[in-house]
């Protein structure tokens, strides 16, 4: 994926996909594709986080793994993928 990048304002550069912000114009190459966020939050947790208070991540149909809507990147080779709230469901006990 490639980077789209803007002018901002202020002076700095943006990208239109990640929304990252660069002190100079980002290089085309390396846009993860989907928003970058610092940390989870209310609405953006990881896998891990959503199962911890009950929540599973929907896998859309016809695909193994779900679809991240954000990562954060800790260091250059490990990133994290969070999932918006609005595509996790509720994790309910089935009475048999």
């Amino acid at each position: 994926m490639y980077h789209k990048p803007y002018r901002r304002n202020d002076g700095f550069w943006s990208c239109s996909v990640c929304r990252w912000k660069f002190q100079t114009r980002p290089n085309k190459d390396n846009c993860p594709g989907v928003m970058r966020i610092e940390r989870a939050n209310d609405e953006y947790k990881t896998e891990k986080q959503w199962l911890k208070i009950g929540f599973k991540v929907v896998v859309p149909k016809g695909r193994v793994f779900p679809l991240s809507d954000a990562i954060s990147i800790v260091h250059s080779t490990n990133w994290h993928h969070y999932y918006h709230r609005d595509h996790v469901l509720l994790i309910t006990e089935e009475v048999v």
